[in-house]
């Protein structure tokens, strides 16, 4: 090993004094002792190059290239291809183990470029299965490349294999319609209908496209020649349902009809509409809810002809009974008693002063003062009315009088034993008798309590 050193050292100095030849020499004779030392080699090749030799050169670098794949070093052996493809760039076999490489990195897109212009090289020299078994390499690598499946049809339609080229053009068709590439589809099968015009195939792809286009025109056009191309290969089933789908764009087309030995196409049962059972819903819930509400006005409402008199609501406000304001009170009923006898003997004696005149005054004004221990009571002059002094005794209620009479009795405020006295009021109907006549306006006497 010493010796491969100083042999290095030497072809070092003579590249240092411009001796490219004895540098080239010196490191043959250090690789001879170290044939795996391939960066020797590596840089036998530079100087190759520096020299113009370029075969040599590549020599050189496609051996390293090829020992550094030997050993696994894939990335290694690709820089020194690269390399060599620089001095001859259509090295096919250079071009062959990248892609090689390239497939074991796993670098298809890579991969598929440098097949490529090996194909295209074959192409042009006349080499059609050279690069028809290159084109069906490249498929098995990349199965999904359109592109390098058309060129694969291509190459099968050009070497007369139809079958191959047809089947190979459906694949590429699936696959265009998956990605939704109609235009594209479009191109290529009109093309393919020029060169086979009856194919069922194409004819089949055609009539798909342009279905999904919306080209109904030139849909029934290619249905047509399809169902015709079943009926001459004698395959009635595929015939008849492609008859069916021409009359489902076309219900009044005649051939399909004829075929089907229809005279119209045939009716489609319907399911019923949601709308209509939706309205007779709420139809019959419009009439239920009608029947209630009649129910319900029956129930509720009086019969005609009887019209009910709305119910008088009568407030009395114990700041009506205020003695000095002198309230006006319509109808003022006290102690009535209901066997026409005289009041109880429990209420105290009442002497009435009768004054020479009485004092007349207006409705709103006349009124009473009845002073007393139990209480006061008031009597209107008026003509009263029977039914509202009715309703009046049957709402009113004594204990709100009670306690205003109790607290304004002026005989309550100076006797120090407060005089308890309880109002009844009558609230039967028939026992209040409306007076007939118009009331005399009795004078305010005093009452004197007893003692």
């Amino acid at each position: 090993m010493a010796n491969k050193e100083k042999l290095i050292e030497k072809a070092q100095k003579q590249i240092q004094k411009g001796n490219l030849e004895k540098a080239i020499v010196e490191y043959q004779n250090a690789s001879k002792l170290d044939s795996k030392d391939v960066s020797i080699r590596l840089r036998i090749g530079d100087l190759y190059v520096k020299t113009g030799k370029v075969a040599e050169a590549i020599k050189e670098y496609s051996d390293v290239a090829r020992s550094n794949s030997q050993q696994g070093f894939y990335l290694k052996s690709i820089a020194v291809y690269k390399q060599v493809l620089k001095l001859d760039e259509l090295n096919l076999d250079v071009h062959y183990r990248l892609a090689e490489l390239y497939t074991k990195q796993r670098l298809i897109a890579d991969a598929i470029g440098e097949y490529s212009v090996i194909v295209a090289s074959f192409d042009k020299k006349g080499k059609s299965n050279e690069a028809l078994e290159l084109l069906r390499k490249m498929v098995e690598i990349d199965a999904e490349n359109i592109g390098v499946r058309l060129k694969l049809a291509e190459n099968l339609q050009r070497q007369k294999f139809d079958v191959d080229a047809v089947a190979e053009f459906a694949t590429i068709l699936e696959m265009l319609l998956a990605k939704d590439k109609l235009d594209r589809a479009e191109t290529i099968y009109v093309d393919l209908y020029n060169s086979y015009p009856g194919n069922v195939s194409i004819l089949e792809g055609l009539s798909e496209i342009f279905k999904r286009k919306g080209e109904d025109q030139q849909y029934l056009r290619f249905a047509k020649a399809l169902k015709n191309a079943h009926v001459e290969s004698g395959d009635k089933v595929r015939a008849r349902e492609v008859s069916e789908a021409i009359l489902e764009k076309s219900p009044e087309d005649e051939d399909a009809l004829a075929f089907l030995g229809l005279d119209s196409a045939p009716a489609v049962e319907e399911a019923p509409s949601t709308e209509d059972l939706s309205v007779a819903e709420s139809v019959a819930d419009e009439s239920v809810s009608a029947e209630v509400e009649t129910g319900d006005a029956e129930i509720g409402e009086p019969e005609e002809g009887i019209e009910e008199e709305p119910e008088e609501e009568i407030e009395i406000d114990v700041d009506d009974f205020n003695l000095e304001e002198e309230p006006v009170v319509d109808e003022a009923v006290s102690e009535a008693p209901s066997d026409g006898e005289e009041a109880s003997e429990q209420e105290p004696e009442v002497e009435f002063d009768i004054p020479d005149e009485p004092t007349e005054s207006t409705e709103e004004e006349q009124s009473v003062e009845l002073l007393g221990s139990s209480g006061e009571v008031v009597e209107d002059e008026t003509e009263p009315e029977p039914e509202p002094v009715i309703e009046e005794v049957e709402e009113a209620e004594p204990e709100p009088v009670i306690e205003e009479v109790e607290e304004l009795d002026p005989v309550a405020t100076e006797t120090d034993e407060p005089v308890e006295q309880e109002v009844e009021l009558n609230t039967a109907a028939d026992e209040v008798e409306a007076p007939e006549a118009e009331t005399e306006v009795e004078p305010e006497v005093e009452l004197e309590p007893e003692v």
